[in-house]
């Protein structure tokens, strides 16, 4: 029998060995609380939404840019743009389907007389557009926007109309016309935060032989602009921002619309989606009792037929009312920046249906 002595010191050591060894362990696994797995599982359901909406099963493999300032705030201006445009478009397609009036559905299309200068200042001879913003937008709203702009340049002089001759105005009775696009010069003109200079002075690309043929021309109009004005509707604030008193009120928990702030960094996409970075994620949740926010006359009549009936009629749900539109400024798969609308997945409102 093998004997084993230790000494005063040993003995101490071992004697604190069972305090020291859950120091030297590693701590044992939490188990997920209820919380943290009803969190994980809304990120996920994110997730998927997303990536269907994007044609994806995983989100793109790709080495994000590095860009310059300028280009950042190229990429900020497109965006907001392209949110905006969403916005407006949504707004008015609530307008076009009856549920409001006060905006008008026809264009109003303004024709003006723009004065045409020449500068002699580069190398070559150009023209400018001269065009004073209180002639484009006198007496309109001040959410206006340029749905299209067409400047029309007399190659010869306009001939004057005799009593049987007609025409909607002297630029159809020009007999040579040279036209131009500048909509989207228009538009970002207007578009300019803070107000837009009280003078719009526009370098005109045009080629030799016209600018040759506008300097022939005696003295007189040179150039008509025929502009398509649109008013805007004003952006409404989401009422899923405001504290809905309803959904406190009663037994239960109500249909309601719920929120959480979500961010693509705690999804883990923070590397391939660039704006925006967090949201507020919305979603209807609640019970319907019978007459709480019916959504229409047949969900009353759904209503009391499972009062009456369970078997008959299931209850009504709650789901959303009206929602606002989310534009997700990203990578795609082939590396390039894209934008991808999403109209319908932050509810602003829900009712029971």
């Amino acid at each position: 029998m093998l004997g084993l002595s230790l000494r005063p010191r040993q003995l101490r050591l071992l004697s604190l060995l069972p305090l020291l060894l859950p120091l030297l362990l590693p701590p044992p696994s939490r188990a997920a609380e209820p919380g943290d797995r009803e969190r994980s599982e809304q990120l996920e359901a994110i997730r998927s939404a997303i990536l269907s909406r994007l044609g994806l099963s995983a989100p793109p493999d790709v080495r994000p840019q590095l860009l310059s300032s300028a280009e950042i705030r190229r990429l900020q201006r497109r965006y907001e743009e392209a949110l905006t445009q969403l916005r407006t478009n949504q707004s008015l397609e609530a307008t076009g389907s009856g549920r409001s009036s006060r905006f008008p559905r026809v264009p109003k299309v303004r024709i003006l007389m723009p004065k045409l200068e020449l500068s002699r200042d580069a190398p070559d001879e150009r023209f400018h557009l001269l065009l004073h913003r209180k002639a484009l937008t006198a007496g309109e709203p001040e959410e206006t926007r340029v749905l299209r702009a067409q400047l029309r340049l007399f190659l010869q002089p306009p001939s004057p109309l005799t009593p049987t001759e007609w025409a909607p105005s002297r630029l159809d009775a020009a007999p040579q016309t040279l036209t131009l696009d500048l909509t989207r010069p228009l538009q970002r003109w207007l578009q300019r935060r803070p107000a837009p200079a009280p003078l719009l002075r526009l370098p005109l690309a045009l080629p030799p032989n016209v600018t040759r043929e506008l300097l022939r021309q005696p003295p007189g109009p040179r150039a008509s602009l025929r502009v398509e004005l649109q008013e805007l509707p004003r952006p409404r604030r989401a009422r899923a921002l405001e504290p809905d008193r309803a959904c406190g009120e009663g037994g239960g928990r109500r249909c309601c619309v719920r929120s959480q702030r979500v961010s693509f960094k705690e999804i883990g996409w923070d590397s391939w989606v660039l704006a925006p970075r967090e949201f507020e994620m919305r979603f209807c949740e609640g019970s319907c009792p019978q007459g709480y926010r019916p959504a229409s006359m047949h969900a009353q009549l759904k209503a009391r037929l499972h009062r009456l009936s369970p078997a008959l009629a299931g209850p009504p749900c709650c789901v959303p009312s009206a929602y606002e539109p989310m534009m997700l400024m990203h990578y795609g798969s082939d590396g390039q920046i894209a934008f991808t609308p999403y109209e319908d997945l932050l509810p602003t409102g829900c009712h029971c249906a």
